[in-house]
């Protein structure tokens, strides 16, 4: 798309199939954007001051 992240593809049928891909670009950050989200499940503890 705009940012070059994601490919779309159009299929030209009724209705349209539409393909959403990542590109190479894309695929290099996928490391980076799950990073944090490893770490604050990694650090997830439960609350104890709920039920």
């Amino acid at each position: 798309m705009r940012d070059g992240l994601v490919a779309r593809e159009v299929e030209p049928t009724v209705p349209p199939q539409v393909t959403y891909s990542l590109t190479p670009l894309g695929s290099e950050l996928v490391g980076t954007v799950g990073c944090p989200r490893r770490v604050g499940h990694a650090t997830d503890r439960p609350d104890p001051r709920r039920p």
